[in-house]
Order: C-alpha cells, then sequence, then structure tokens
C-alpha cells in the first residue's frame, strides 16, 4: 500500500468550509475539532489543516495537524493546543462550539508514511506533537503489519493528549504496538518513565531496533535535535529520519559578494497571471503580494507548512529558513515567499 503521493507544481486550491461535529476537550488546554465530511477534504495520515478565522475583524491562518485517520474514522479531525499568547489557538480553546462553520484550505503537508516499507516504523513525540503521530499510528495498526514503537514525552499527567486512546491501542496490538512514556513532572502516582527524552533514554528503549527502522520526529524543537543527533549517531541514516516542525528559528538570508537586501521589483505569476511587486527590505515577497491585494496562498508565515510555495522561474531568491522544503524541491527551483528575499533585480516566480 502506498501513502507517499507525488508533489508537482501545486495548482491553487480553493478554500473549503466545513461544519463542526463536535469539538471535544482533550486537556485543561487542548481541544479536538470534529469536522463533518467533504469529498474535497481528502488527506493522508500526517497531514495538517489550514484554518482560517475571523478575529477581531482580522483574518488568522493557521495550520493544525490532523490527528484523525481517513479509512478508520468519519469527517476530519484536528487538535489545538493553547500557546502562552497564541491569539488563534487561545481563541479556538474558548470559542468555537459545535455547528459552527470554518473556513479552510486543503490538507496538505509531507510528514507520510513510507513508501510499501515493511520494517519497524518508530514515533518520537512529545506535547502537541503527538497529533500527526497518532493518526499515522491508527492507520498502520489498523491497515498495516508493521511493528510500531512510540516514545511519547509530556509534563504531567494531565497533559498527556490521546492518553487513554494510545493505552487501549497498546492493549490491543499488544503484539505489534510498544507505547513507551515519561513525563517530566509527575504526579507521586505515577509508574512510568520519569524525566525528558534524552539520549541515555532513546539509547535504553531503542537498543534492540535494526537499520531496517523509520523515525518520525515532532515536537519541540530541542527534542527533535537530541533525537536526530542520538539517531544520527547510532548508524540512521537521514533519509529514514523524518521531522514535522510547529515552529522554527529562523536564519540570516544568504548573500555573497555584492548581494543585498535592498528594495527590489519581483513578478509574481498567479492563476497564469503576473503582477509586478515592490518588496522592500524588511518584508518578504509574501507580505509585498498581499499589501498589493494579489491572492497568494499562505498560512504558517515561517517557512514551514509550504503553502506558499513558488517555482523560481529566472533571478536569485534568499530564504530564512527552507526546512520546509525537501532536498528534490530545492534543487528543481522552488521557494518559499513567506520568507523569501528577493537578492536579484530579475526575480520571477510561478505560484501554484
Amino acid at each position: 500500500m502506498k501513502f507517499n503521493i507525488d508533489l508537482p507544481f501545486k495548482k491553487k486550491k480553493k478554500n473549503l468550509t466545513l461544519t463542526l461535529n463536535e469539538v471535544k476537550r482533550e486537556t485543561e488546554k487542548a481541544v479536538t475539532l470534529i469536522f463533518d465530511d467533504d469529498e474535497a477534504c481528502k488527506y493522508l495520515p500526517g497531514q495538517y489543516l489550514t484554518l482560517i478565522m475571523k478575529i477581531d475583524g482580522k483574518e488568522e491562518r493557521r495550520s493544525y495537524s490532523i490527528c484523525s485517520t481517513p479509512k478508520t474514522e468519519n469527517g476530519i479531525s484536528v487538535t489545538v493546543k493553547e500557546i502562552t499568547g497564541g491569539k488563534v489557538s487561545g481563541f479556538i480553546n474558548r470559542n468555537v462550539a459545535k455547528g459552527q462553520t470554518i473556513e479552510i484550505l486543503a490538507p496538505e503537508g509531507n510528514f507520510l508514511l513510507p513508501d510499501d516499507h515493511q520494517g519497524h516504523l518508530v514515533f518520537i513525540a512529545a506535547g502537541s506533537g503527538i497529533t500527526p503521530v497518532f493518526s499515522m499510528i491508527k492507520e498502520v495498526l489498523h491497515h498495516l503489519e508493521n511493528d510500531v514503537t512510540l516514545i511519547y514525552g509530556n509534563r504531567n499527567e494531565s497533559s498527556v493528549i490521546f492518553g487513554s486512546e494510545l493505552r487501549q491501542l497498546a492493549e490491543k496490538f499488544a503484539d505489534r504496538f510498544t507505547l513507551i512514556e515519561t513525563l517530566s513532572q509527575p504526579s507521586e502516582n505515577w509508574n512510568g518513565l520519569k524525566g525528558r527524552i534524552n539520549h541515555e533514554l532513546l539509547k535504553n528503549n531503542l537498543q534492540r531496533l535494526n537499520n531496517d527502522a523509520f523515525y518520525y520526529l515532532c515536537g519541540p524543537e530541542e527534542l527533535m535535535k537530541t533525537t536526530k543527533e542520538f539517531l544520527l549517531k547510532s548508524g540512521v541514516t537521514d533519509k529514514k529520519i523524518k521531522q514535522e516542525k510547529f515552529v522554527t528559528s529562523k536564519k540570516e538570508p544568504e548573500m555573497n559578494g555584492e548581494e543585498q537586501i535592498i528594495e527590489r521589483q519581483v513578478t509574481v505569476i498567479v492563476d497564469g497571471e503576473e503582477h509586478q511587486v515592490i518588496v522592500k527590505p524588511d518584508e518578504t515577497i509574501l507580505e509585498a503580494a498581499l499589501d498589493d491585494d494579489i491572492d497568494m496562498p499562505f498560512s504558517c508565515q515561517s517557512g514551514i507548512c509550504t503553502t506558499c510555495r513558488g517555482k523560481l522561474i529566472s533571478g536569485k531568491v534568499s530564504m530564512e529558513e527552507d526546512e520546509g522544503l525537501s532536498p528534490e524541491e530545492i534543487e528543481n527551483g522552488y521557494v518559499l515567499n513567506c520568507v523569501g528575499h528577493p537578492m536579484t533585480d530579475d526575480v520571477k516566480i510561478e505560484i501554484g
């Protein structure tokens, strides 16, 4: 059974509107939004939805990983954890209700199960990083035959998302699914592992795995950095490690020789129509285009989700962050407009 999809130059998709069938409280600071079925909203385990919310009269877009599985559950669900100062996550946790309609962008994302892989699948997650992992694990257990290991870290018992569901799966699929939970600040009644996911914990719990395993990482940046470092030192090849980032640290755009970030004109092609945009030094290509009321696709605006991806036809663009793109996409000339700055005067980008 194949899961990975080819990622050709993406055509722009129309926005969809879904109705909330249920709002399920997972923890004190996390809710799952369960939407109705929609034929136009097909997805793969591990992908995400972008919600378009109107808050205080302004349109806000945020991407949230899908936690449901397409062949096992009706509808499509995302889990939203409220973060400190989070305008959208806070609004969703306190205000959305059953029966409400929410505008979305069609599912996207490259955090997918491997093609025809018969070996072990290892998932390492912390906090809300469990969301896409939960979707993938359910898909594998219900529809494939792979052995699965999940190492799942949280702060305390009350912060664990999907805890009871995961334990039920571990009991039902005891011959194939190993669940390893660890808490950094547990109560006295906690009988599981204690502490954060670190090299020692990984070494103690991944010794029996062979080189045939695939590894999926999702959670805080430090967790994924630590885990990937451990895996690479243990002989796991980079191509067998996949990561899903929710946030990223932007870097300074790369400049060579006389290249400078200065005001430049950029040509963007949207739906076959060319637009000339003046991009100032303190803004990205996406920001300049949106200021000119050009209907550009976007979501996270931090270089992670790739919704804003475009094909560079000519010129040079420097990006503050490119980890959302695969090496093949970068080689084929794709750029992320939300973190992109024109470095030459002949930049032309075709938007999907």
